[in-house]
């Protein structure tokens, strides 16, 4: 009797567990709002002209954020290329308020006035976002 309420206790808190960090990971990046796309850190003519195509849908955003990986600044520097296209918005992350900005290279940044996280997404791991790399 004592075992089959432990196993039975067992697979509701195993089941509640799993269900709740599901929860947690589809909600993990809400509200996304788009303010600019295309943009350019670059002015020379030509580049900016091309910087224009590069647009990111909201299913696009939360892809790039949720399939790419944290890295440091040091990191962002020294291996990644920063190329000047990107494309900006807000977005919801653990309930707090967050300004985002994706490049066309794979790299990206969530900031607010206290907190900047580095993102990279290799060209395996999104090669489901139109437009990125």
């Amino acid at each position: 009797m004592k075992i089959n309420l432990i196993l039975g206790l067992s697979v509701i808190f195993i089941t509640t567990s799993c269900s709740n960090q599901k929860q947690s990971i589809t909600e993990e990046y809400s509200n996304i709002k788009i303010l600019e796309q295309g943009q350019s850190l670059d002015d020379d003519e030509v580049i900016t002209s091309a910087c224009k195509e590069f647009t990111m849908s909201k299913d696009s955003v939360s892809k790039f954020f949720s399939q790419s990986k944290t890295i440091s600044q040091i990191e962002l520097h020294n291996q990644y290329d920063i190329l000047p296209c990107y494309s900006t918005g807000t977005l919801n992350f653990n309930s707090k308020l967050y300004n985002w900005r994706i490049r066309v290279g794979g790299t990206g940044v969530l900031s607010t006035d206290k907190e900047t996280i580095n993102k990279a997404c290799s060209k395996v791991a999104c090669s489901n976002i139109p437009n990125l790399h």
